[in-house]
């Protein structure tokens, strides 16, 4: 009797060893298996941490964040259960919605989606994709000039470069394809050294460099028109425009008959040139640097006197700078890129030097009269109508103060694109560009009041597209 009652107790045991041992085997399965939620963290998971993690908190490692364009931004990322190397695109929301597996290409790169496209490039092959992420067609990326290969893109259209050669001719051969992957347009350009480049000025205008009998020449080629036109430049005094509306300066020129009287030559999407005479008071053609036209006004800078000139082009007026901070514009400051000073729903962002010798900063309006009072800085960022100052004070372009870094406890706010920003909790070091290089480390998104737009990506329906 006392040998079956412990024969009992021992049998009761083993099974409570074995039901407490398969429980916890079950607990810890479930926190790998089921989770699909991710959170962005700087570190990624040893896999002691991933067993022991709740449902909803496995890490993935986000390497570079780029900025939003039509509500998308791209995010290049690892997994927490691996080292594989993905690209993957992502909502205001922090939803992931389609991502690649690019672990054979490191030197992978993405670009913000424009015109409902963006492109995916490895170091093989370039991908157009449409806002879904399907593969629309694919491009041969190569360095050897024997092989068709990629040598621009953007908004959905590729510029494929070809080299010919034979014993009786040598010639270069490009064509653009649209987003159907027909050819929409194509040239040759004879001789054995290609172009230097083909540069994309927005709204589908092309251009590139053509020397001719020690002449320069710019060949814009616009699509819209499917038209192309040729100007003639000064190699000195290049310019290099953007299309932000319907129409663009592309520089200054003079009369055939008069070189004394000047202009400012315009072109529109469909490579129709015009012309505005410059006044006097301007000051002479070969003087006058152009920033870009946006919302039919931009800034002119004489810089053989020193003075500025807003120019609209709907009225066709030339206002000159004459006021009390005509002597305050710290003229040496303005920037070289015709792309970097523009005007933001009437307002441009102008720096000045005070009666104390620091450096301010000053709204002003498309009359070139002054917006508020001058803000002591001298970084500064106006765009999608947010004044960003010394990366951490954010304003609307009323001058009203939205939030302040130090409000939220961030280092550092990005400017903005698509009304979000990055900002980070440590470290000062600004990003080289979110566009193109995108932001490393850990940045987060946020919206114009300095609130995170989510705490962690979600993948629970993104799709895995595979690369061909």
């Amino acid at each position: 009797m006392k040998r079956k009652f412990l024969f009992l107790i021992l049998i009761v045991l083993i099974m409570c060893i074995t039901v407490c041992g398969c429980g916890e085997n079950d607990k810890n399965n479930s926190n790998i298996y089921k989770n699909e939620t991710y959170s962005s963290s700087s570190e990624l998971q040893s896999e002691s941490d991933v067993s022991n993690s709740t449902e909803n908190d496995i890490d993935i490692k986000i390497q570079v964040s780029y900025n939003f364009s039509e509500d998308k931004a791209w995010i290049k990322f690892q997994k927490s259960k691996n080292r594989t190397n993905y690209i993957g695109c992502i909502n205001k929301k922090g939803n992931l919605l389609f991502y690649y597996n690019v672990n054979n290409s490191n030197t992978a790169k993405v670009k913000p989606y424009s015109n409902g496209y963006s492109f995916l490039e490895t170091s093989n092959s370039l991908y157009l994709l449409d806002k879904n992420g399907t593969i629309l067609q694919t491009y041969p990326v190569d360095s050897n000039n024997n092989n068709k290969q990629v040598i621009a893109y953007a908004d959905g259209y590729v510029w494929c470069q070809e080299y010919v050669a034979e014993f009786d001719k040598a010639y270069f051969k490009y064509t653009l394809y649209g987003t159907d992957g027909k050819s929409v347009t194509d040239f040759k350009y004879e001789g054995t050294e290609p172009i230097d480049s083909m540069n994309y000025y927005e709204k589908k205008v092309w251009g590139y460099d053509k020397k001719n009998e020690g002449k320069s020449q710019k060949c814009y080629y616009c699509t819209e028109g499917d038209k192309w036109v040729n100007f003639s430049y000064i190699p000195n005094d290049e310019y290099q425009f953007y299309f932000y509306d319907d129409t663009a300066i592309i520089g200054t020129t003079y009369d055939d008959e008069d070189d004394s009287i000047g202009y400012l030559s315009l072109i529109d999407t469909k490579g129709n040139l015009s012309y505005a005479q410059l006044p006097e008071n301007v000051g002479r053609w070969h003087d006058i640097k152009c920033f870009a036209l946006r919302e039919n006004c931009c800034l002119l800078y004489n810089y053989s006197k020193d003075s500025l000139i807003s120019y609209n082009v709907s009225s066709d007026k030339f206002v000159k700078m004459d006021n009390e901070y005509v002597d305050k514009i710290n003229y040496d400051a303005l920037p070289d890129d015709s792309n970097a000073l523009v005007f933001e729903n009437g307002k441009i962002a102008l720096p000045l030097i005070g009666s104390d010798k620091e450096s301010y900063i000053g709204l002003f309006d498309t009359s070139l009269n002054i917006i508020g009072e001058p803000i002591k800085s001298m970084i500064y960022d106006l765009s999608d109508g947010i004044f960003t100052i010394q990366n951490k004070d954010v304003y609307d372009d009323n001058l009203n103060l939205l939030f302040s870094a130090d409000d939220f406890g961030y280092k550092a706010v990005s400017p903005f694109h698509n009304g979000v920003a990055h900002a980070k909790n440590d470290g000062m070091q600004m990003s080289s560009g979110g566009d193109i290089y995108g932001y490393e480390g850990n940045w987060f998104y946020i919206d114009r009041n300095g609130e995170k737009l989510f705490d962690s990506v979600n993948i629970k329906q993104a799709k895995e597209i595979e690369l061909p």
